[in-house]
């Protein structure tokens, strides 16, 4: 469903990863998330279509999805495989 929405582009989408204790790197961050060599990340990132902040959360990182090109950002995270949800 949320991905159906974000491909007809009625979703804003953009992806805001909250990060618990240290400030990390885009390096850690994706040794965190099990992709290391991630060079969509990375362009996803200088795009301005996924931000990284600190955060303090129970769990490591938490996913928000909020962008407008959001069929590239869908498809990528789910490859990674990480669960997507509306807010």
């Amino acid at each position: 469903m949320l991905r159906e929405l974000l491909e007809i582009g009625k979703v804003e989408t953009r992806i805001l990863i909250l990060l618990s204790e240290r400030p990390r790197t885009v390096r850690s961050l994706m040794r965190d998330l099990g992709t290391r060599n991630n060079r969509p990340l990375k362009r996803l990132i200088k795009r301005g279509l996924v931000e990284v902040y600190q955060g303090r959360l129970l769990s490591p990182y938490k996913l928000l999805v909020l962008t407008k090109r959001g069929r590239e950002v869908a498809d990528f995270l789910i490859k990674l495989g990480l669960a997507i949800g509306p807010i």
